[in-house]
Parts: C-alpha cells; sequence; structure tokens
C-alpha cells in the first residue's frame, strides 16, 4: 500500500512500475511440480546415474538439444562453477539434490531436481529470464528445456514413476 501510495504521488501506477521493472530486469518464469517415487533405491539409482554411477562426478554435458553450463551437486558437496569445486550453500542432508545451469537459453535457465523430505517424490523447479516482450516465447522454451531434462534425467515411463494428471499428456508423449 505503501508502494502503491508512493507511485500515484509520482503520477505512476503498480502496473506501470512493474512494467519498468520487467524492462530493467527482465520477465523471470518458472515451471515447477513433481513425479512420485515409491522406491526408495531406484530414486537414488536415478541420482547416482545423473552423477555418471556411484562416487563419480560425470555429469552429462547436454540434455536434449540443452547444453549445460553448470552443476551444482548439493548431495555430495561439488560445484563446476567454483574455482574449488566446492558448493557456496551448505550440503542438502538426507536427500538428493542437483542444479543444472544453462545458457544461452534467452539470458539463463536454471533447473533443480530433488527428493521431498517428507513425501516420496521427486520434484524439480526451473527458472528462466527473459529479456523484452517474449513471455510467450520464453514459456514455451522453458516447457522443451523442463520436458527435455524430465525424460532424459528421470525418465518417468520407463523407470515407473507416477506422473501427476496435469502433467501425464506432456511427460508420457513420444
Amino acid at each position: 500500500v505503501e508502494m502503491a501510495k508512493q507511485l500515484a504521488s509520482e503520477g505512476k501506477s503498480c502496473l506501470e512500475h512493474l512494467a519498468q521493472l520487467s524492462d530493467s530486469y527482465g520477465l523471470f518464469l518458472s515451471s515447477n511440480s513433481y513425479v512420485k517415487s515409491s522406491d526408495a533405491a531406484l530414486t537414488r539409482r536415478l541420482f547416482e546415474r545423473q552423477r555418471g554411477g556411484l562416487g563419480q562426478r560425470s555429469y552429462c554435458k547436454e540434455i536434449g538439444r540443452f547444453q549445460v553450463t553448470g552443476i551444482r551437486d548439493l548431495t555430495t558437496g561439488y560445484d563446476s562453477r567454483t574455482s574449488d569445486g566446492r558448493p557456496e550453500l551448505p550440503l542438502n542432508v538426507g536427500g538428493e539434490m542437483i542444479t543444472y545451469y544453462f545458457a544461452d537459453v534467452e539470458l539463463g535457465a536454471v533447473v533443480t531436481l530433488r527428493t521431498s523430505g517428507t513425501e516420496p517424490k521427486i520434484k524439480w523447479y526451473s527458472e528462466m529470464r527473459s529479456a523484452g516482450d517474449r513471455r510467450q516465447a520464453c514459456g514455451a522454451l522453458l516447457e522443451e528445456l523442463v520436458l527435455a531434462v524430465v525424460r532424459q534425467l528421470l525418465d518417468p515411463v520407463g523407470n515407473g514413476l507416477e506422473v501427476r494428471p496435469e502433467d501425464h499428456a506432456l511427460l508420457t508423449a513420444a
């Protein structure tokens, strides 16, 4: 309310201010969801495979048509983007958590895969920043990226993971 009051005194609306912020910083889009995995051993294997096997750090360099430019694995304490290979964030004790960084996807994209601490779920969180008025095109691009990540790294159909009804058509299509 204070901000709206201040903006009104300057002859601006909240919507105009939001448009100015988008012009300055870009649009931020996200796409988040999950699959259920009732088999804890399968879940561990899915994350071990992402690392290239048990005790390895041989992560994929591309996912679909997208180049992976960085990896942060808060389960093992690895971050390819730091000079010493150690993450700046604390470890994710008791769960799995790997973040993939992509450049050249508009102004950068990030997808994190992690296990839930309270439910038998593998969740994903994605974010992408775009410049200008490209919300629709960027939304489609982010969806393509997320689908590539989920299909390639989790393979819900091949691994018998339970897909949310609202995600079913997308994730199970050939």
